[in-house]
């Protein structure tokens, strides 16, 4: 019997290697690749599970993939991972719980991949040319994170993405940093088939102005149920990014008025208005067109 768990738990990687070395049994491979990763040289603990790909799979089909990611995502090769993805889904059925990951395995890489998009550092250039480049709506998202801290840089980039036909949420966003960089060049913003000529440094931002900060003090004392409290703000958050660069009904009290109504019916809870000198029905009415509106918004799918 191999004393290959031993040595891992002591950390002695190259005496486990020597041991190793040669032998083509699973449990040899599997070992030998984890004492390379340990040694922080994925390359050749990738090599060893690539060369004997077909030992370890009639082993442990499970582990051979799990394995196989795990050293892909730290190399930050995703495109040689979904390769591999291809290559697990075409052998043979084996059993229900390989099935069941093989069918999560999309999303397993995806998911990495974009972690790792996230987290990554690049150059201004290579930004540029990202933000211009990037198909993924989510990724572009992220790369539009990445600028936040300052716009200004890259104008032409974002205004690109604005006057593009990307996500709703995702040109809302990037027009909401040229806002920030207070862009003084005039833009085309299309939204929900309407036609918009802006100056963003004519916009005021959402969230900070008066109309939103009256309307969320009108929320806040219109009802007991601090549930239906939080979950109106939320929702009214929501649309406030649905429907800009405009703003929305200008009467504040019943615009408050019919996030609670909306808040409620989601919460299966009595809304119990307490703002005075507003016509219920006419909260009742907004809060479905707002309930309607929200359900045709455009968010930016993981």
């Amino acid at each position: 019997m191999s004393n290959y768990k031993e040595l891992m738990e002591k950390k002695e990687y190259l005496s486990l290697l020597e041991e190793a070395k040669g032998k083509k049994d699973p449990e040899s491979l599997f070992y030998s690749a984890s004492a390379y990763l340990a040694l922080n040289d994925g390359k050749k603990a990738l090599d060893i599970l690539l060369s004997n790909r077909d030992i370890l799979w009639a082993d442990n089909p499970v582990l051979t993939m799990k394995s196989t990611f795990e050293i892909r995502f730290a190399l930050k090769e995703f495109d040689e991972a979904y390769e591999d993805m291809k290559d697990f889904e075409n052998r043979p059925y084996v059993s229900q719980e390989v099935e069941e990951v093989l069918r999560g395995l999309n999303g397993y890489i995806r998911a990495n991949e974009r972690a790792a998009f996230h987290y990554e550092k690049m150059e201004p250039e290579e930004l540029k040319e990202k933000l211009l480049t990037t198909k993924d709506d989510f990724m572009l998202l992220q790369l539009l994170s990445k600028v936040e801290a300052d716009p200004s840089k890259y104008l032409s980039e974002i205004r690109s993405i604005v006057s593009s036909d990307r996500n709703d949420s995702l040109r809302t966003f990037a027009l909401l940093l040229l806002v920030q960089a207070k862009d003084e060049k005039e833009i085309t913003f299309v939204k929900r088939e309407k036609e918009y000529k802006l100056i963003p440094s004519a916009l005021e931002a959402p969230f900070v102005n008066e109309t939103y900060k009256k309307t969320l003090s009108f929320i806040e004392g219109g009802s007991k149920n601090t549930s239906i409290i939080q979950a109106a703000k939320s929702l009214y958050d929501n649309e406030v990014l649905a429907i800009y660069p405009e703003t929305g009904e200008e009467d504040l009290k019943l615009n408050a008025a019919a996030y609670l109504l909306l808040a409620a019916k989601y919460l299966g809870a009595a809304a119990e208005l307490l703002i005075s000198g507003i016509d219920e029905e006419k909260a009742k009415k907004l809060s479905e067109s707002i309930e309607n509106d929200l359900e045709k918004s455009e968010s930016v799918a993981f």
